[in-house]
């Protein structure tokens, strides 16, 4: 008991009972309020307390409360107010009920665990009385059989089996009840009528008098078929194992063999014996078995598998086995043990010696294709070369020298045929000094091997000189001036080539390499080439000297073109002056034959009779006739003269000009004129114009007396001669074919002057300028029907003047 203030919560008095609970002396509890008797998680519950402590008695139910040295307690609180005078105090009983709160907090922990647990059991569990009703289950199984917790309630544990089980179900209750004890495996069925394979068991226990069975049930499908996999694994190992193409065995380590298939005993010539039990040392000779338990013990203290290729004696002599062995130190009984899997793979062996035998040899034959590309590159270099334009004989040889002092030589150089004397052209050495020695020494020394004296040998023998080993005394016999001794030496020759240069037996020179190192070796195996390689030289040199030979030939041909072509304006311009004095010195007769014709006819009409008027008209006639011949003739003389002005323009527009004139010159006839779409062309339009003025008045005139003219002009392109062809057809009287060879020369009739008017300068000045356009005419036609008149033009001009 305790009595404390209400104003300031202050203790006044306690008695000895809570002296002893709280383990305060009087003197420190009176030093106290009661709210230092609380834990401070506790404060806001005192105050609720306290609020409610105003109204009177008051039981505050069981609070925590601390103790001195701070042990939690759990005490009952009754209070009531007390009267003292003005002061406001409040009496508190307060009751241990510590071992009551700790044994109902044990009791409510276990009856949580015990839940727990039965709600976490793998199976269903269960509560039954002696009426077989269920009285306590886990939420199992409810989950399991589908039901639900009311219909478990109101139901018996029989509907959970088959009708057919129920005298077993029932027996195994009474059982449990009478023994302590029930077992039983059966068939659930669940309310979908599912049946899942359980195994039940109970025993009895007394609960307040009364006996109950209380049991668990497990789901044992998975066990079913657990078994019947097992099963199926043990076969099919066994079928793995026995028919396997590799030997399987099991064994200890330096011990006994465990297990052994069928191949081992085959393969190792134990059939019909006992293997299981043996050691190695017991079957296998005593280096063999040393070898195979050192590899055992390897892998078992590895605990790692492990690959060996392992040589066994078998009925069919010697084979090689590729093995595994892995350690069995998880399998109870096996811990010492090891398991090997051993292919025989002798068979693979001799292939892979096979594939490595054919690797050698795809890498030498590889090797060679790398020497082959490596020479037909050197080859393309050369031909790079001798296709390189603009270079002379004596340039291109020394390109190639410089290639092939980089590719194969230290130092090669070529002499070639000028005027029946072998002629040093070009010397080239990869090293500059030793280039100088070099043309020293053939300068200064003619007698040696690498001499014109010597090359003409060659030559002239037509076959090459390899020298795979320049001795000193080779030198000595050689080097007519011993002072050059030392220069010799400094060139390092160790080898020398020498090919003649030939193209079909003819000599145009030699070819000298001086080699050293690796060069003669690569020189001795590529001779083909070095064939190739001086057939080569010699046909691009030959060429290159009869190219050199004609350039000189032309330039000597181009001076004589200018001279003649000088001639020739000269001749034209003195032609020029004789057409223009032939032209007016012819003009002069005629026109006095003309004047003098027409006064006779004027003056003395009267007194000639009529051939002499027929005479003088002829005499006129023809000398018109006269002047328009000299006239076209001069026309035709001057357009080889006319400057030619390319440009570009349409050629429709220029067919329909002409067209328009010349029909208007024709005013008596109707004509049907048909132009076809025409391209563009780049040419001379007033040349071009004359073109088509002539055709067309050809076309007119040339129609079939008595009818209109009929004209179709078209065009089409030659892609690939890359030019146009123009057309220009009439449905007139047409000629003969045999005669078309005829129909562009000057003055060329094929009418008379009776049928169709004409001085025969027309075509052949179409002709004329056609040519001048880089362009052909031709004609095609049939008398009686028509002719038709082709000219072409280049689509680009500018490539055929170049």
């Amino acid at each position: 008991m305790l009595i404390y203030n209400r104003e300031d919560l202050s203790i006044v008095d306690v008695n000895p009972s809570a002296l002893a609970l709280y383990g305060y002396t009087k003197e420190e509890f009176l030093k106290l309020t009661i709210r230092d008797l609380r834990p401070v998680s506790e404060f806001e519950k005192l105050e609720q307390e306290l609020d409610k402590q105003e109204k009177g008695f008051n039981d505050a139910g069981i609070v925590s409360h601390l103790r001195k040295d701070g042990t939690p307690i759990h005490v009952r609180i009754l209070s009531s107010p007390v009267k003292n005078g003005d002061s406001n105090l409040r009496l508190v009983l307060a009751q241990n009920v510590t071992e009551y709160v700790d044994a109902k907090e044990r009791l409510e922990n276990e009856k949580e665990m015990l839940t727990a647990v039965t709600q976490n059991l793998p199976g269903t569990f269960y509560v039954i009385n002696q009426e077989g009703k269920i009285l306590r289950w886990n939420k199992n199984l409810e989950t399991i059989t589908g039901y639900s917790s009311q219909e478990i309630a109101k139901s018996s544990a029989l509907i959970y089996f088959d009708p057919k089980d129920h005298p077993r179900i029932k027996k195994a209750i009474a059982e449990g009840f009478r023994t302590g004890k029930a077992e039983l495996k059966t068939n659930l069925i669940t309310k979908n009528g599912d049946r899942i394979p359980f195994y039940f068991s109970a025993s009895t226990s007394t609960l307040y008098g009364e006996p109950y069975l209380i049991g668990l049930g497990i789901d044992i499908s998975k066990q079913h078929k657990a078994q019947e996999q097992l099963l199926q694994q043990k076969m099919l190992l066994d079928a793995i194992t026995q028919q396997s193409e590799s030997i399987i065995f099991v064994k200890d380590v330096d011990g006994p063999y465990k297990l052994v298939n069928e191949k081992f005993k085959q393969d190792l010539g134990f059939t019909g014996q006992k293997v299981i039990g043996n050691t190695d040392r017991n079957l296998f000779e005593t280096e063999l078995a040393k070898q195979l338990i050192k590899d055992d013990t390897q892998v078992l203290e590895s605990g790692t598998a492990k690959r060996f290729e392992e040589i066994i004696p078998t009925v069919d002599g010697s084979k090689t086995y590729y093995t595994v062995k892995y350690p069995l130190l998880d399998i109870p009984g096996y811990e010492n043990s090891i398991c090997g899997i051993a292919t025989d793979i002798t068979e693979l062996k001799e292939a892979e010696s096979k594939l490595e035998e054919l690797y050698e040899k795809e890498k030498r034959e590889r090797e060679q294709l790398q020497l082959i590309n490596s020479r037909l590159q050197f080859l393309s270099r050369i031909n790079t070369i001798f296709l390189d334009a603009g270079n002379t004989a004596v340039e291109t040889l020394e390109k190639v020298a410089d290639v092939i002092v980089e590719e194969i030589a230290d130092l090669c150089s070529f002499d070639l045929l000028i005027d029946d004397q072998l002629q040093r052209v070009v010397t080239r050495h990869r090293d500059k000094k030793k280039e100088e020695i070099a043309r020293r020494i053939h300068e200064t020394n003619p007698d040696m091997f690498y001499s014109s004296s010597f090359l003409s040998e060659v030559l002239s023998a037509k076959k090459q000189v390899f020298i795979p080993e320049i001795s000193d005394q080779l030198i000595d016999e050689y080097l007519t001036q011993p002072e050059l001794a030392d220069q010799v030496e400094a060139l390092e020759i160790e080898s020398v080539l020498i090919k003649p240069l030939l193209v079909q037996d003819r000599e145009i020179g030699t070819m000298t390499l001086l080699l050293s190192g690796e060069q003669t070796e690569w020189v001795e195996d590529a001779s083909i080439l070095l064939d190739e390689l001086a057939y080569k030289i010699a046909l691009a040199t030959d060429h290159l000297l009869v190219n050199e030979e004609l350039a000189k030939l032309n330039e000597t041909l181009e001076k004589k073109v200018e001279q003649r072509t000088e001639m020739l304006e000269k001749a034209n311009k003195e032609l020029e002056s004789f057409s223009y004095s032939v032209s007016h010195d012819l003009r002069a007769p005629l026109r006095a034959i003309d004047g003098y014709s027409s006064l006779l006819l004027e003056d003395y009409y009267d007194e000639l009779d009529e051939d002499g008027k027929e005479f003088l008209n002829i005499v006129n006639e023809e000398t018109k006739r006269m002047g328009e011949l000299i006239d076209d003739l001069l026309s035709f003389s001057r357009m080889s003269r006319l400057n030619k002005s390319a440009a570009r323009f349409s050629m429709n527009d220029l067919v329909n000009e002409c067209v328009e004139e010349v029909t208007a010159s024709f005013p008596d006839t109707d004509p049907v004129v048909e132009v076809e779409e025409l391209p563009e062309v780049e040419a001379d339009s007033r040349l071009l114009k004359q073109v088509w003025l002539n055709l067309l008045n050809n076309s007119f005139k040339y129609c079939e007396p008595g009818k209109d003219p009929k004209i179709y002009i078209r065009s089409e392109l030659n892609e690939e001669k890359q030019v146009y062809i123009f057309s220009i057809e009439d449905k007139g009287v047409g000629f003969d074919m045999k005669y078309a060879d005829k129909l562009f020369g000057v003055f060329q009739r094929l009418h008379s002057d009776d049928e169709f008017e004409g001085t025969g300068i027309g075509l052949a000045l179409v002709r004329r300028i056609i040519n001048r356009h880089h362009g052909k005419t031709w004609a095609d036609s049939t008398p009686g029907k028509g002719t038709i008149i082709y000219f072409s033009l280049p689509v680009n001009p500018h490539k055929i003047s170049q």
